[in-house]
């Protein structure tokens, strides 16, 4: 997609159905070829990328059923007993750069793989170097050559300590799988705190791995024997990442969204009025409340900002959160910084 056009002074309105997350489906699919058991995730989003990676695991030996019995939440079993084949080809990797995370799982099941270099991603160059970086230091003896990552062991894999220069969200999912199985106690420092990160933290605990710290910078792996099958649901994009866009476009067009599927019970009509203070030029309040169509109120949110200057973008925000519906997080407090971009329109 080289373009898109957006035609603007129309009122944002209509019925949303909420998708369970990819960034921790991916991962999350690709952990089940950790155990030879069956694995059953549910609330997998019907999306080309995951798609993309059925194909794959299907043709390491991943045994897959898809249920689509419910219409929007999909319900898929993982079963793979062996590793058939230990080459994730060019034509599949190169759709999808999270493709490329299946080497941890052939590592430590089959003991060797073949994996193409990453592609398929528009937004800069991702370099692999920490991904390298780990399986040297876990004794995985590796060679690039014709763009693919050769790579085997003969011994068991050594537990280590990493420490990342930035967080990356990629190489803390590759981490956890290759250390979940690993002889010895793995740390992670700088690690990605994502939701998807601690997603797949507690989808491997499930499984029967050791891990704690997930959503912090530091994260430990004992390791351990074998895993084991299990049943985990992925949480809904509502919860992660949409619902704060959602309240923006409420907020800017004064008009209501409606949140349907996958909380029927909850299938109501949000609406909220928002109300600014400018105290001096650095300092500035803001709250809004929400209710529903019912005339219940959901929750306030206040917002002390504080500028660090005058003509500057630069905002140290106090947030204090109550949200009284069974649906969103209840009463929490937050200090953090945000940037700001003024766009004149």
């Amino acid at each position: 997609m080289d373009l898109i056009e957006i035609i603007g002074n129309k009122p944002l309105e209509g019925k949303i159905k909420i998708s369970g997350s990819k960034n921790a489906s991916l991962p999350i699919m690709i952990a089940s070829l950790l155990t030879k058991e069956k694995v059953e995730i549910d609330n997998i989003p019907n999306l080309s990328d995951v798609s993309t990676l059925i194909d794959l695991m299907k043709s390491l030996g991943a045994d897959i059923k898809l249920d689509q019995s419910l219409e929007f939440k999909r319900k898929i079993s993982f079963t793979t007993k062996e590793i058939l084949h230990s080459e994730a080809s060019y034509d599949l990797v190169r759709k999808m750069r999270a493709s490329f995370w299946v080497l941890a799982p052939l590592i430590v099941r089959y003991g060797e793989a073949k994996v193409s270099l990453p592609g398929g991603c528009a937004i800069g160059i991702r370099p692999i170097d920490f991904y390298l970086s780990i399986l040297k230091k876990m004794g995985v003896k590796l060679d690039l050559k014709e763009g693919y990552v050769h790579a085997s062991i003969k011994n068991q894999l050594k537990a280590l300590n990493f420490s990342l220069d930035f967080p990356s969200v990629g190489v803390t999912h590759f981490f956890l799988m290759m250390t979940s199985l690993a002889d010895g106690k793995s740390t992670i420092n700088n690690a990605a705190k994502e939701p998807e990160v601690i997603a797949l933290a507690d989808m491997l605990n499930k499984m029967g791995a050791k891990i704690t710290g997930q959503g912090t910078s530091t994260i430990s792996i004992e390791g351990v024997s074998n895993l084991n099958g299990t049943k985990f649901s992925i949480e809904n994009e509502l919860n992660w990442r949409k619902q704060p866009i959602f309240n923006a476009s409420m907020l800017l067009n004064f008009n209501a969204i409606r949140l349907p599927d996958p909380y029927p019970s909850k299938n109501i009509w949000l609406i909220s009025p928002k109300v600014d203070f400018t105290f001096t030029k650095t300092l500035f309040w803001t709250t809004f409340v929400q209710y529903n169509s019912q005339g219940e109120n959901l929750g306030v949110n206040s917002r002390l900002q504080w500028r660090f200057a005058p003509l500057s973008d630069l905002f140290l925000v106090y947030n204090d959160n109550y949200i009284s519906t069974d649906n969103f997080s209840p009463r929490y407090r937050s200090f953090n910084l945000k940037l700001i971009y003024w766009l004149n329109i």
